[in-house]
């Protein structure tokens, strides 16, 4: 019950701290809420790519999720941490549609390849394949580390395979 209630906090916390930072950037009036806005907005020329966003939206809260998921799952048979791993990188990229409406200027084209162009169902189907590889990853190695912690004579040989 510990475990779920740890992980169940964690991601309300992530997902909160995601909604007020894009809601902060996105409509405050403030010269902080500019500037992050215009980070957060910012495109490489040469390639098009947010790399601002894709830590902001993607990577460091799939970080956070998968090392949490691992740490308080550790206990947890691997198929149960792969089910709530792919729950919560559904939860990261379900956030996206509101993130973009969250700025009012340009935050149409957040998470497509292109400036511009709106995002398509393929594109949230990649995110979401890119969260759940950092999210998976992440889990079982936060896992490996949790187990050996708890049992560092190396006697969970049996609980690593299953």
């Amino acid at each position: 019950m510990r475990a779920i209630f740890g992980i169940i906090l964690t991601v309300l916390l992530v997902m909160a701290a995601e909604v007020t930072f894009h809601w902060y950037a996105g409509t405050a009036a403030t010269p902080l809420a500019n500037r992050l806005a215009h980070a957060y907005l910012y495109r490489d020329p040469n390639n098009h790519k947010a790399y601002v966003a894709g830590l902001v939206d993607l990577v460091v809260p799939a970080i956070i999720l998968g090392v949490a998921l691992g740490f308080f799952g550790a206990a947890w048979p691997p198929r149960y941490l792969a089910l709530v791993a792919v729950v919560l990188a559904l939860s990261l990229v379900a956030l996206f549609p509101l993130y973009s409406r969250l700025f009012p200027n340009g935050g149409e084209y957040l998470w497509s390849p292109l400036n511009g162009a709106p995002a398509t169902n393929g594109d949230y189907v990649v995110t979401f394949m890119k969260a759940l590889a950092l999210c998976g990853v992440l889990t079982h190695g936060a896992r490996l580390v949790t187990q050996h912690f708890q049992h560092p004579s190396g006697q969970l040989s049996s609980s690593i395979s299953s």
